[in-house]
């Protein structure tokens, strides 16, 4: 499985003081509250930012719903290509029965990773459960603010922040029948079970800043109450996703050299008309070629081969395949905690 290419948008957040994270068991309506956070049924994840020189974690232990990182994180730990210093992995599997969080690595100290596992069906009130279709995810900083330290040189009004970047899908498959596809946190080096080519993850970013920011360092130091915040478009996938055989160089990516030379025929023998996709007014007999990408892919799109999901259909990113594995680089700045929730969209009703 190929990986895909993302733009630079971040998202930034500065450390403000401890707030209650009491989960709201019994609602499923959603109503904004005054701490930014909505209410109804979520998970929660905590990022803790913890001093090096004195704690260390386990990467083995799984469980709880915590996730260690360094305080002040640094560039020799993470030694991926997705963007920050560590990275945080999530793991959905539509075929495997959790129905709570999962911590499968807490510790990114050691090695700058740590993984979770999403459930893909959430608890009801009745006792039954029903597939989560995805989150809504919101998170705040909370904890004893640490401002300053890391600027140069420090300063009062310089505020703690972690960096949040988008996330990277690292592998993505589907179930073929397999009965112990439920069990798997990645996907199996069966070709079988491969997905395709997943191309051209791109995010709308700021183009003065060419960053999504949340709060702005410059009017916000840290004092008074931190709000919960709306991330989910880090969690939301835009782009296309191609079928295997596609991607016929096999790079990782849909190009000109991807399109066959007798491209025409193939669109007449699928009994399609080529000028549907063609978007040279200046054209429009047989000698003409199918000669863009964007050409091709919606022709591979009409034929089952080839998906598109817009900005607008706000697709959560682990919804593309039975298996989806996201990577989010972080960079943190003096942050002590920061907590995540995930409410499942499925019983999630905005008021």
């Amino acid at each position: 499985m190929k990986k895909i290419m993302t733009s630079g948008i971040m998202l930034f957040f500065c450390v403000a003081f401890m707030a209650s994270s009491a989960m709201a068991q019994k609602s499923l309506d959603v109503i904004a509250k005054s701490n930014g956070f909505p209410s109804g049924p979520h998970f929660n994840m905590i990022i803790h930012g913890k001093d090096t020189s004195v704690f260390s974690c386990d990467s083995t232990l799984v469980g709880g719903n915590s996730i260690f990182v360094p305080e002040y994180t640094t560039d020799d730990l993470n030694g991926s290509t997705t963007p920050g210093e560590v990275s945080i992995q999530y793991i959905q599997n539509k075929k495997a029965s959790l129905i709570d969080l999962l911590v499968l690595d807490s510790c990114a100290i050691d090695d700058g990773l740590a993984r979770v596992q999403l459930p893909d069906k959430v608890m009801l009130d009745t006792g039954l459960t029903q597939p989560t279709d995805g989150f809504w995810v919101y998170a705040k900083i909370t904890g004893k603010p640490n401002n300053g330290k890391w600027c140069d040189p420090p300063t009062p009004d310089c505020p703690s922040k972690i960096i949040l970047y988008p996330n990277q899908i690292i592998d993505a498959c589907n179930d073929p029948g397999n009965s112990d596809f439920g069990n798997y946190t990645s996907c199996p080096e069966d070709p079988e079970l491969a997905l395709g080519v997943i191309w051209n993850n791109t995010y709308t970013v700021n183009p003065a800043t060419g960053k999504f920011i949340r709060f702005d360092p410059a009017t916000t130091s840290g004092k008074g109450k931190s709000m919960g915040q709306d991330i989910t478009r880090l969690f939301t996938y835009v782009g296309w996703v191609v079928a295997e055989g596609v991607d016929i160089v096999e790079d990782g990516s849909i190009t000109d050299a991807d399109i066959p030379a007798d491209a025409w025929n193939i669109i007449l023998a699928a009994s399609k008309d080529p000028n549907l996709y063609d978007d040279n007014p200046l054209w429009g007999n047989s000698n003409d070629l199918i000669d863009t990408v964007n050409e091709w892919l919606l022709f591979q799109q009409d034929i089952g081969m080839a998906w598109y999901f817009s900005e607008e259909d706000n697709t959560w990113m682990h919804d593309i395949a039975d298996l989806v594995v996201t990577e989010q680089g972080l960079t943190n700045m003096g942050t002590k905690t920061l907590q995540v929730r995930f409410y499942p969209r499925s019983t999630t009703v905005f008021q």
